[in-house]
């Protein structure tokens, strides 16, 4: 039996890959402060998995629980990875995102895994209207880019020195259900769930690569599975763009509803990327892996599981 240690397991992409790992009868260690994720979020399971709560930090905690499970493949998500958040606290997600990084991977160098995986971001990319290959510059422009580049950098050094494996996977824009950061489509989403038509947003042209949830757990599933290489870099996206503008389109159609857009200046980045959008033919050729919810069919998804867990959306308030 594969067993798996991953970091910010109860979190947002974290739980939808341990939903993944246990439903295939795979060893599972959840290793989350849950600062941000939730025990819920993967409660159904932990007769299955494994929970340790406890600080990336710590490295004794740290150093104890892997040294005892001994995982093949480790998959590092936990991170602060809000960029408006980062930004306003970024000493909280230096400490996190790049000692946390160094410290799993001190740990790691001793019991030497399989293969480590590190949830890297798109936003390591500068502004550009082409779709972005991992051969691109990358030159963030945020605090939580610039974490991730290091997170990178410390990946790349570790597998040159132990030749353990290692991949950064640079995510696109993650969004499905059980989200735990307001971005923008959990944040429209729990507009509607309090009944207005009328939503309150930001910048609204800015168009970006949406990827369903469950299609990023199952690019990490066969990133894991593979055992070529020794450092590796992957985009994990769908190849195609929309604007926060044709994803309030898109729900109303959904939902069967007007919806009218209200764009708060208070709501408004102040730095803002027009593009961001990923090229995915390596891990395509690579992997054999391709996203299978489009856009339309990850916001019904979500709308659904919104709807079956009792958020009438489609109640219309006085409000519009």
């Amino acid at each position: 039996m594969q067993k798996y240690f991953i970091t910010g397991g109860a979190g947002f992409v974290g739980c939808h890959l341990v939903e993944k790992l246990a439903l295939l009868g795979k060893a599972v260690v959840v290793y989350d402060d849950l600062s941000f994720g939730r025990v819920e979020n993967i409660q159904q399971y932990l007769d299955e998995v494994k929970l340790v709560k406890a600080d990336l930090n710590d490295y004794n905690t740290l150093e104890r629980v892997i040294g005892e499970f001994m995982p093949e493949i480790v998959i590092h998500l936990a991170a602060v990875h809000f960029i408006p958040y980062c930004n306003e606290h970024p000493r909280e997600t230096v400490h996190v995102n790049i000692k946390g990084t160094h410290t799993l991977l001190d740990v790691c160098s001793k019991y030497r895994p399989k293969k480590i995986l590190f949830a890297s971001s798109a936003a390591v990319y500068p502004p550009s209207d082409n779709p972005h290959r991992e051969t691109d510059e990358v030159r963030p422009f945020d605090v939580y880019g610039g974490t991730k580049i290091c997170g990178e950098t410390l990946m790349q050094l570790f597998a040159q020195q132990t030749s353990v494996p290692t991949v950064s996977c640079r995510l696109f824009n993650v969004y499905g259900t059980k989200e735990t950061n307001d971005h923008v489509i959990p944040h429209i989403i729990n507009q509607l769930k309090s009944g207005r038509t009328k939503i309150e947003l930001g910048n609204i042209s800015p168009k970006r690569d949406y990827v369903y949830v469950k299609d990023v757990a199952d690019a990490l599933f066969h990133i894991g599975s593979d055992g070529t290489g020794k450092y590796n870099c992957l985009n994990i996206g769908t190849g195609k763009e929309y604007s926060v503008e044709d994803l309030i389109s898109k729900i109303a159609s959904i939902l069967g509803k007007d919806l009218i857009i209200d764009s708060v200046d208070s709501l408004k980045r102040k730095i803002e990327r027009p593009h961001l959008c990923s090229d995915i033919s390596k891990i395509k050729k690579e992997m054999d892996w391709s996203p299978k919810y489009d856009i339309n069919e990850g916001l019904f998804a979500l709308i659904d599981f919104e709807l079956k867990n009792g958020h009438n959306l489609y109640h219309r308030s006085s409000e519009i």
